[in-house]
């Protein structure tokens, strides 16, 4: 009965409402080592992590066993200098192997590597929630907070971050400490609300929740597009910002975000903030402004191919030099429209390697079908009649082949073979779409004997009949033979047995 009379004068008096995780002060003297002792392990800790730990036990002890805090630490624990593996998802210490208790506490240590398990991040961040919603230590929780959110690019724990900085803005109504805040690394509608403004980054990253699809520019030319969007900015609002003026965010329907920590949830399972994307004008602005920079650069390319076709005035019986794209309205990046070409009628030479350059037209075709692959927003049709219809691990496969073609394709029709080549070596053993046109690159090089190594190397695949309708047999290699002892005598092959033993059936780059 005491016990329940003393808990509800707590709450009347706001002590601790969630729990007494802080039974225990101690002086500046009896921390000033923060130095942790576990299994003949010792651990210095500098003070603004220290202070915000919890112990279940020992002389530091300042949290019950029983409440379940994933972070708290036992003097009791068993320690292993052994590699760790990593922590899982809702990581605990007290399930934590000695090795991963070790793992963590070094890095407290260490003053927190920025290359650490993501686990440990979380684990502290733990620490932090707790007192937060106690209503303790606030000012060194958001220092802390400040800190980890910007030692680490992982998007699960910025939005549990999120949660807490909305905590201390929202329901402990503690603005003054939030707003100074670099929220870059925060969710956007947190820097929308309490920041009141947008960067260019952070529209770009708008765009998916704006209704802003039309990204090409924006993944071509990321630094052109990025250039117009403040030219935007500034001719709409005359500045380089994207303003957010709310009058009564309060009202606005709300998003709820919840905290990484299990053991507090009980009590302080989440927090409400406004959704700032429930505002259909304020997302038609956003979008406006993508789509208005998006017109500037099409504006943009399109005189620039306008200038290179009126500097080529040479006639068509002799030669002259453009670029890649200069005959077309269509946007290609600049690592393609920087290729110099040498022209004579209809024959086109990369300049750099020698090798003949296709078509505009074909060159923005293939580009196009690289686009939408790496997007995997679709295939690619013309590489679908060579599939067989599967599994989804086929499709995974899939993913790594169609990329690979593609990327070699381009660089084929931007006369650059060596490029080509590498990249159709890499899908021997996968394509036989690939071991085609390797054959007539191999062709032209008149290196006969390199296609006779290849078609070898296909007969060893078993994933090809998996992935598609045609496999190589032996008759494949007669025919390649034949050929090569036809032009055997003028044969230009650079290929060799050992080229093949590093390329795997899987291999990224």
């Amino acid at each position: 009965m005491k016990e329940k009379i003393k808990h509800f004068i707590d709450i009347i008096l706001g002590r601790n409402i969630i729990g007494n995780d802080s039974a225990t002060s101690y002086s500046h003297s009896e921390l000033e080592n923060n130095i942790i002792k576990i299994s003949h392990h010792s651990y210095k800790i500098d003070d603004d992590i220290f202070t915000l730990l919890y112990f279940t036990d020992g002389k530091y002890k300042n949290i019950d066993f029983q409440r379940n805090e994933p972070s708290a630490i036992s003097m009791k624990w068993s320690i292993s200098t052994h590699l760790p593996q990593k922590l899982g998802y809702y990581p605990s210490l007290s399930n934590a192997t000695p090795a991963q208790r070790n793992g963590y506490l070094k890095w407290l240590s260490d003053n927190l590597p920025s290359d650490a398990d993501i686990g440990y991040f979380f684990i502290l961040l733990n620490c932090i929630e707790r007192h937060i919603v106690n209503h303790q230590k606030v000012d060194e929780c958001v220092s802390l907070l400040s800190r980890l959110i910007n030692l680490t690019n992982n998007d699960s724990f910025k939005y549990y971050a999120s949660a807490s900085i909305a905590y201390v803005y929202f329901q402990l109504d503690q603005k003054d400490i939030i707003s100074n805040l670099n929220l870059d690394k925060c969710l956007i509608e947190l820097k929308i609300i309490i920041q009141q403004k947008l960067s260019t980054t952070d529209l770009i990253k708008c765009a998916r929740q704006v209704g802003f699809t039309n990204k090409r520019y924006i993944k071509a030319y990321p630094d052109i597009f990025n250039d117009k969007l403040v030219e935007v900015l500034k001719e709409k609002f005359g500045e380089k910002t994207f303003p957010c003026n709310f009058n009564n965010p309060d009202t606005m329907p709300k998003k709820e975000l919840h905290f990484s920590n299990i053991s507090i949830r009980d009590k302080a399972q989440s927090i409400l903030i406004p959704d700032p994307f429930s505002n259909e004008q304020f997302k038609e602005d956003i979008n406006s402004c993508l789509q208005q920079a998006h017109n500037k650069v099409k504006l943009l390319l399109k005189t620039k191919r306008s200038s290179h076709i009126k500097s080529s005035t040479a006639q068509s019986s002799s030669p002259y030099y453009s670029y890649v794209g200069a005959t077309l309205k269509s946007d290609l990046p600049s690592y393609i429209t920087s290729i110099k070409i040498k022209v004579l009628g209809k024959k086109r030479v990369n300049v750099e390697t020698g090798y003949p350059v296709s078509t505009d037209k074909q060159i923005v075709s293939t580009y196009d079908s690289l686009i939408l692959i790496q997007d995997k927003s679709q295939s690619n049709p013309e590489l679908l009649k060579y599939m067989v219809p599967g599994t989804l691990q086929q499709d995974m496969l899939l993913d790594y082949i169609l990329p690979r073609f593609e990327k070699g394709l381009l660089s084929y029709r931007l006369g650059q073979w060596d490029k080509a080549e590498k990249e159709w070596l890499k899908l021997i053993y996968l394509m036989p779409h690939a071991i085609d046109k390797l054959g007539i690159l191999y062709r032209k090089e008149k290196r006969y004997y390199d296609i006779v190594l290849i078609t070898r190397e296909a007969t060893k695949s078993k994933a090809m009949s998996y992935l598609y309708n045609k496999t190589f047999t032996k008759k494949d290699i007669a025919k390649a033979m034949t050929e090569y002892k036809k032009h055997q005598l003028h044969d230009l092959s650079c290929l060799s047995e050992n080229d093949f033993k590093n390329i795997k059936e899987i291999k990224e780059n």
